[in-house]
């Protein structure tokens, strides 16, 4: 099968990554959003005058953690497209771009 389309795609070049760049990319990210969100709420409890020593430490989820989210909402979204009867293309596009979307949230959308 002739793959020269997608190998010269957009998608290709953009969302290829080998298991390490992938893992790299997974951890990055979650390190950057964990650091975010707990400076937002250390600020916002600061702010609302609550002293920084009684703010309990923040437990986000890890990368291990956020990988099995992402699983299993891959497997709900094929559940979805399976019950509105989505055509095949469209089934067979959306698993694959819901993990790209949650590596691709820029850390500075978050709060």
């Amino acid at each position: 099968m002739d793959d020269t389309i997608y190998s010269t795609s957009t998608q290709h070049r953009l969302f290829t990554f080998t298991p390490k760049q992938l893992s790299d990319l997974r951890y990055s990210t979650n390190k950057a959003a964990a650091e975010k969100i707990t400076e937002s709420i250390k600020r916002r409890a600061t702010a609302a005058g609550i002293a920084e020593s009684e703010i309990e430490e923040i437990d986000c989820p890890t990368a291990e953690e956020e990988l099995k989210l992402v699983a299993y909402y891959c497997v709900k979204c094929m559940q979805l497209s399976d019950h509105f009867q989505f055509p095949s293309n469209v089934k067979v596009s959306s698993p694959p771009s819901f993990p790209i979307l949650c590596l691709d949230i820029r850390t500075d959308m978050i709060l």
